[in-house]
């Protein structure tokens, strides 16, 4: 990733960071508050899960930034495909990099995120790190779904409003079915405060299938690709 290229992206998730700001203040929450998704512990299903529809688009803004990110930068590398692993000499390096931008773009977008919560906190606590590395791990499921449909030739706008509405859906749906929560990937990461609060593992058991989830689908594309190119040495 070039630097004017890192530049915009850094500017784009700060500038993202302040609107989710004032779109929390205006109710009265904090960025923290999102974090946790705007609930209070109350009750062993009930923790984290957003109240109602304004929550629900705030969590999902939450995580829109790294996505939309992740997302042109593959569209990027896609139009461009054979050119770039003409430069990059094989296509397991042209992966590589691409790989890395979409973790640089996922960690970079946690840094903001973090200094801005503690600039509004005042303070860094071990529950803000360990609930934005929740966070984190659920927007790299998101990414790495993202970078699987467009690796399978997708639209890309089409993907992304496919992952808002199935995120919603779902959180909408655990507000209701409190017995299946912890079989609904949206709503894993809000785990974390009631996780934190009785002192249990849970919130590291989501973590780990968000994980599984993620390496899944990259060693899926590896295979695929794999399968792509003994065939194309067949012919």
């Amino acid at each position: 990733m070039s630097k004017e290229r890192y530049m915009k992206t850094m500017l784009f998730f700060i500038f993202c960071t302040i609107l989710l700001h004032f779109f929390a203040t205006a109710e009265g929450y904090t960025l923290k508050d999102v974090l946790y998704g705007l609930l209070p512990v109350k009750s062993y299903f009930a923790v984290g899960i957003t109240t109602n529809l304004l929550s629900c688009m705030r969590w999902i803004w939450l995580m829109l930034p790294p996505v939309v990110q992740a997302g042109v930068v593959l569209m990027q590398e896609k139009q461009e495909t054979y050119l770039k692993i003409y430069r990059f000499k094989s296509y397991k390096r042209w992966f590589l990099m691409q790989i890395r931008q979409l973790i640089l773009g996922t960690l970079s977008y946690l840094m903001v995120l973090l200094v801005g919560t503690a600039f509004e906190q005042r303070c860094v606590d071990r529950q803000l790190i360990v609930c934005i590395g929740a966070v984190g791990l659920h927007i790299w499921m998101l990414v790495s779904i993202l970078f699987f449909s467009i690796y399978c030739k997708q639209n890309s706008f089409y993907i992304l409003f496919g992952i808002m509405i199935a995120e919603s859906s779902l959180i909408m749906i655990g507000k209701n079915m409190e017995g299946m929560v912890f079989l609904n990937p949206a709503l894993w990461p809000m785990y974390v405060r009631w996780s934190l609060e009785h002192n249990v593992n849970q919130m590291t058991y989501s973590c780990l299938a968000e994980l599984f989830i993620s390496v899944l689908l990259i060693c899926r594309i590896i295979y695929k690709k794999k399968e792509i190119t003994e065939y194309d040495e067949g012919i």
